[in-house]
């Protein structure tokens, strides 16, 4: 849940740390992610196990389950808090959508950014193993405003 003032709060099961509070704890009711106090949060998004957050400076955090490099920071690890992806410095992210094994990013300039290992489905050229963001080849010179992504399709 994200609150006008830019607070993102979460609950429910918390494998992975995919709720953000250092943890694999489960929380039952709507808990504060303190360790994006610092940030306004003004998009969020949730996957199998791990989840992305927009701050109102187009940077993005990610956490909760790190296989196939699908939180975008150069490795297969697991983060327990909300780390900002600096693979996307300089680049302003206005939209994220995480996956199983693969997230897309949505930037202001009308680029989409891929980051995961499943990024061979999503047209970054036979690319298996990646762990940072891709550009999507196939929408080279197109303008795009919102990717959606499920499963190996978007």
């Amino acid at each position: 849940a994200l609150s006008t003032a830019g607070a993102l709060y979460s609950f429910g099961a918390g494998v992975y740390g995919c709720l953000g509070h250092g943890d694999d704890a489960n929380q039952l009711m709507p808990k504060c992610i303190e360790a994006l106090s610092a940030v306004r949060a003004v998009h969020a998004s949730v996957g199998m196990a791990s989840s992305l957050v927009v701050d109102d400076t187009g940077g993005v955090h990610s956490f909760g389950l790190g296989k196939k490099g699908v939180l975008g920071h150069g490795d297969k690890t697991d983060k327990h808090t909300p780390t900002r992806i600096d693979a996307l410095e300089g680049v302003r992210i206005v939209r994220a959508c995480a996956g199983d094994g693969v997230s897309l990013l949505s930037d202001a300039a009308g680029g989409v950014h891929v980051t995961g290992s499943d990024g061979r489905f999503l047209g970054s050229r036979g690319v298996s193993t990646v762990n940072a963001r891709v550009g999507v080849a196939g929408l080279s010179g197109v303008h795009v405003v919102d990717a959606a992504l499920s499963g190996d399709y978007a």
